[in-house]
């Protein structure tokens, strides 16, 4: 991938990161639970069309979609996290049931952990995170997204 091309996603995720409505209870953007700083942010997905984290073709349906990333970090060194199975639960007004994986993504030299979300509705939705580890407890994380 080219210097430009990485800029312009590093700075996508930033930007997300630092000014994207998906925030924790506090309004933060990260939370911190068993031993690990689990960082979200989501980015529509005409952002990265062409990056190569987003593989399959969609079918332009009309319905906006976001691609939901996850970057894990041990709280107390920052060290990624990469052996992790992560599932997310999107729900608006407490509809839907079934959590998603989002599986991991090499990304340079790190992984991070994403998929492409359907947002059908403009409004409040709730992103559910389910986080386990080998020899860990599952970690469950909470996020509020204003879908527009």
């Amino acid at each position: 991938m080219s210097y430009l091309k990485k800029s312009l996603l590093l700075a996508a995720l930033v930007a997300a990161w630092s000014a994207g409505p998906l925030l924790a209870k506090d309004g933060s953007h990260v939370q911190s639970v068993e031993g690990m700083d689990v960082y979200m942010a989501a980015l529509p997905e005409v952002m990265i069309k062409d990056h190569r984290l987003v593989e399959a073709e969609r079918d332009g349906a009309g319905v906006p979609e976001r691609h939901l990333y996850v970057t894990l970090a041990d709280h107390e060194t920052g060290q990624r996290i990469e052996d992790a199975r992560v599932t997310a639960l999107l729900q608006q007004e407490g509809q839907g049931d079934s959590f998603q994986p989002l599986p991991p993504t090499p990304l340079d030299e790190s992984v991070t952990y994403g998929d492409l979300f359907s947002f059908p509705e403009a409004g409040a939705y709730r992103v559910q995170l389910r986080i386990d580890r080998p020899g860990k407890p599952t970690a469950v994380v909470g996020y509020r997204y204003q879908g527009v």
